[in-house]
């Protein structure tokens, strides 16, 4: 077992842009429900979807938290 897990792949470039201002504004919608596993545990399934003004991005998401109560 060797420790030299790189490896050189031919023919590949990879794109560069620059995004400006650093600052956006948008929009933040998110979509979920709590569910109680037991006493303690919380699982919370959430979805998230994110527009930005004037550059046409949107930014999509899902997530999935797991709590518990002290």
């Amino acid at each position: 077992m060797g420790g030299d897990y790189l490896t050189e792949i031919p023919n590949v470039e990879f794109g560069k842009y620059d995004l400006d201002p650093k600052l956006y504004v948008g929009w933040n919608f998110k979509l979920g429900k709590a569910f109680n596993l037991t006493d303690k545990f919380v699982l919370e399934p959430e979805l998230q979807y994110n527009p930005i003004f004037s550059y046409g991005y949107s930014f999509y998401g899902a997530i999935i938290n797991l709590k518990y109560k002290l």
